[in-house]
């Protein structure tokens, strides 16, 4: 399948101007589609096309968008993108984004708490090369507790929001920063980037 540049540029800036607006209202976070940014959605998508990836996890779709970005990168070099999330409505919404840039066929939706649907489940890869955390701030350290024991030597594991929520994930920070078997730098771009090295 040949990627349309175009059509994913298009659906990425519907859903930019559409963030952008809920946040101008003010709306819950919750009612929001709390899209990472644009400059972190480019980052993400360089990390994987350095690394070259098969197997791309992100866990906290929304309405796709963070997804887009990763699936580009993944339709680029061949790789496929499995995403969690848990709320009905946003798997339809970003369901709908995905056919209308034209790139379904390099993700796959994982429905429900990624706390118990990533507990080894058949038809999920045995390790994970690349794993995107933007869910919510208070289970970033059982979630990594999850998928760690399905990573490698050379997984990348990064996560959104870590200075914006830096207390809130001072835990998970901690955590990681104290692992003997990886390394972790902050990117601070944005909100905060926490990108994490499987050495061993």
């Amino acid at each position: 399948m040949t990627i349309q540049q175009t059509k994913i540029l298009n659906v990425m800036k519907e859903l930019e101007l559409q963030d952008t607006e809920e946040r101008k209202r003010g709306l819950p976070a919750k009612e929001r589609l709390r899209s990472i940014e644009p400059a972190t959605g480019a980052l993400l998508k360089s990390l994987i096309l350095i690394q070259k990836p098969n197997s791309i996890l992100e866990i906290g779709t929304s309405a796709g968008y963070s997804t887009l970005w990763l699936a580009w990168a993944a339709a680029l070099i061949g790789a496929h993108v499995w995403t969690c999330e848990i709320d009905t409505k946003k798997i339809q919404l970003a369901s709908k984004n995905f056919q209308k840039a034209a790139i379904s066929d390099y993700i796959t939706i994982i429905e429900g708490d990624a706390r118990i649907t990533l507990i080894k489940k058949p038809n999920l890869p045995e390790k994970w090369d690349f794993i995107f955390i933007d869910a919510e701030k208070r289970d970033y350290l059982h979630l990594f507790k999850v998928v760690e024991p399905h990573t490698h030597t050379g997984t990348v594991v990064t996560a959104h929001n870590v200075i914006s929520h830096k207390n809130e994930l001072k835990d998970f920070l901690e955590h990681m920063i104290r692992l003997k078997n990886w390394h972790t730098e902050i990117i601070p771009l944005e909100k905060g980037t926490s990108i994490s090295i499987r050495l061993r």
